[in-house]
């Protein structure tokens, strides 16, 4: 009896436990990924995240910047197993932050140096709001199998090629997704769009795991991931 890659076996079994979040919505499958549009050499940032893992909401307006910087789409997935409710609460939080829950930002921003607060401000929240108001449940086999939900967030840059054997791992600084994106594109695709600067410096980033918990970030009533 041939053997079966464990990994894809786990992916099988998350596939199967993913049919009952998502039976009822659309999600962004294989068949989604390979029709990503790449007209005009324009390739894509999968950003995954979830509310449970508050730096990967937070954080979602830098890694968008950088991306279409880098003349990439930003694409939001969301783990498939959070509840549409829940995703929904969390962005509304982001949109209106109010008396404790924007203490309990600022404190967890603080608590998770060396990253800093986006941009300083509770809108840069907003933005992020934003950024992930178009995003879609995660059923993709290509990317589970690669353990797009090992921690959020985790985002994969794509292009016609497929994508990137490294994904990008945790919440890092602006600067951070800026290297990092134009590690993946190659020296020829470095220089962001629109940017007449000579170059970026390299930063390979370390899984970061300054996430705060979700009764602490203000965020929500749920267990973090």
């Amino acid at each position: 009896m041939p053997k079966v890659p464990m990994v894809k076996i786990g992916a099988a079994i998350l596939l199967a436990a993913l049919a009952d979040f998502v039976w009822a919505t659309a999600c962004f499958d294989d068949k989604n990924l390979h029709s990503l549009d790449f007209q005009y050499g324009q390739g894509a940032l999968l950003y995954v995240w979830s509310p449970r893992m508050v730096l990967s909401v937070q954080y979602a307006a830098s890694a968008q910047r950088q991306a279409q910087r880098h003349g990439l789409r930003f694409v939001p997935l969301h783990d498939a197993k959070v509840p549409q409710a829940e995703l929904d609460a969390a962005l509304r939080r982001l949109q209106n932050p109010v008396g404790s829950e924007v203490s309990a930002a600022k404190a967890m921003a603080v608590a998770a140096a060396p990253l800093a607060s986006p941009t300083g401000s509770e809108a840069a929240y907003g933005d992020s709001a934003k950024a992930l108001a178009t995003s879609q449940a995660l059923c993709a086999a290509n990317l589970l199998e690669r353990d797009a939900l090992r921690h959020f967030p985790t985002a994969f840059v794509v292009q016609a090629g497929g994508a990137h054997r490294y994904p990008i791992v945790g919440a890092m600084p602006e600067t951070a997704w800026a290297s990092s994106i134009a590690q993946r594109l190659g020296a020829d695709q470095a220089q962001p769009v629109g940017s007449h600067s000579a170059s970026i410096q390299p930063y390979i980033p370390i899984n970061t795991c300054a996430n705060a918990s979700v009764l602490e970030s203000g965020m929500g009533d749920g267990v973090q991931r």
